[in-house]
């Protein structure tokens, strides 16, 4: 064997530890790309998350605005994510028709004696300008109708056409039934002046929950045609002359002071309709 000088050895010692750090940068360099990539990834994902959340509705766009133009203002060198569940960017006033928790447990009480009925939530954020909480308690379609009282000096209307046996009534695509009391957020006017047909597969839209809404809030169809939207129950499909093209709807006839089930083509546009959406609240 050959003799290693000792300048051979510490320059050979040298040139190791140098690459050493070379490859511990090249690590960190390659462990902060796939961070990178997973957060675009991750932001991409959210992003679409956000855009279907908002669905061409004009006060959660803007909200995706604002929430979009903070993250950019709080700091321009932090890469810019985007949050599952948009700030709450306005000032959000309860409609008049709307009732306490208190006043809807107490409502629920006498109409469910015997359910075991969930606290209210800590807090609601409401994500809309129209979002309000309701308390739901799961029921038959027919139940829940019956329990639904008009206004003041208005009578029930129910069009025949709107049966509630399975071969007439059913859940749209996704849709599942709440199977216990539960409070939700609740958005009349979401989805206005779109097809009930292009929500058929959120889990989202309303069904039965909307049949709650009029049982907490009997003066909200006081509102409709008014400034407000009337309903679809865009959560069902409702048969109608052999194929499931219909939804069943909720409208309020001013001359003949009726608040009326009825039905409307699910194809049906309507600038004065919505497909009113649900989210469950933790409790």
């Amino acid at each position: 064997m050959y003799p290693v000088r000792r300048s051979q050895l510490t320059l050979e010692i040298t040139a190791a530890s140098r690459i050493g750090e070379v490859y511990g940068k090249m690590r960190s360099i390659m462990a902060a790309t796939r961070k990178y990539e997973s957060n675009v990834v991750q932001a991409t994902q959210q992003f679409a998350h956000a855009l279907r959340w908002a669905d061409g509705n004009d006060a959660r766009l803007q909200v995706l605005r604002d929430a979009i133009q903070s993250a950019i203002d709080s700091d321009s060198n932090s890469p810019t994510t985007f949050s599952l569940r948009p700030p709450t960017t306005f000032n959000w006033q309860p409609p008049s028709w709307w009732r306490t928790p208190e006043q809807q447990l107490e409502r629920a009480r006498q109409l469910w004696p015997n359910a075991v009925l969930p606290k209210q939530p800590k807090e609601f954020a409401p994500r809309t300008k129209s979002e309000v909480l309701l308390l739901h308690v799961p029921d038959s379609f027919d139940s829940l109708w019956d329990k639904i009282d008009a206004p003041m000096g208005y009578t029930k209307y129910r069009w025949a056409g709107v049966k509630s046996d399975e071969q007439n009534l059913r859940l749209a695509p996704n849709k599942r039934e709440f199977a216990e009391p539960v409070w939700l957020a609740f958005d009349p006017e979401y989805g206005k002046g779109e097809r009930s047909e292009d929500f058929w597969g959120q889990d989202s839209v309303a069904a039965s929950e909307l049949l709650s809404a009029l049982i907490q809030f009997p003066e909200w169809s006081l509102t409709w045609f008014n400034g407000d939207s009337a309903p679809n129950l865009s959560g069902y499909q409702l048969k109608y002359d052999g194929s499931w093209s219909h939804v069943p709807c909720l409208r309020r006839w001013g001359g003949d002071r009726q608040l009326g089930l009825d039905a409307r083509w699910a194809v049906r546009r309507g600038d004065e309709w919505s497909s009113p959406s649900v989210r469950r609240l933790a409790g």
